[in-house]
């Protein structure tokens, strides 16, 4: 019947606008207007979750995996991702030091940021999360060393990191 057609119709709409309007959706949309370089299918008129290098569960971000990318600087509504377990840019580019917003996931199992061009030295703060098992930031310009705080971290499984190395006189002889 009509009026059981309309229900329908009532029913979809009334899920698309809440997967649309989710915490989730709109953390994704300002990312997406923040970032440069983002795919072109993260258009905040789909729901994020069917984006590219994005992973959902029912309507939850819990991967970022955007690939080839040029992010920019990382704006702080990254903590906004409440749920956001692993966060991976292989072969991308950000600009600056790796924003502290992404220390302050409570459930981050993962971040790497291999390739990703960031710089500055690892903040000595410990992760919010009690899950974090890999951490990845080989091959960017990262100067100094690992903090104590990271090293000695109780679920730490994994870690990959080279600093820069500053050539010297010493260097440059051999």
């Amino acid at each position: 019947s009509m009026k059981t057609a309309w229900t329908i119709t009532l029913l979809l709409f009334l899920c698309v606008a809440q997967a649309q309007t989710s915490p989730d959706q709109q953390a994704m949309c300002t990312l997406a207007k923040a970032w440069s370089g983002v795919p072109a299918d993260w258009n905040c008129a789909t729901p994020c979750c069917k984006w590219s290098g994005v992973y959902c569960k029912n309507n939850i971000v819990l991967l970022l995996n955007p690939s080839n990318v040029n992010l920019g600087q990382m704006p702080g509504q990254i903590s906004l991702l409440k749920n956001l377990e692993a966060f991976e840019i292989l072969q991308g580019t950000m600009a600056g030091t790796i924003p502290l917003d992404l220390w302050s996931l409570p459930n981050l199992s993962s971040l790497v940021l291999n390739q990703a061009g960031v710089s500055g030295t690892l903040p000595n703060i410990p992760f919010a999360s009690k899950k974090i098992s890999t951490l990845g930031l080989s091959q960017n310009n990262l100067s100094g060393t690992v903090p104590q705080s990271i090293l000695n971290y109780p679920s730490l499984r994994q870690m990959y990191y080279k600093m820069r190395r500053k050539e010297t006189k010493k260097d440059e002889k051999r």
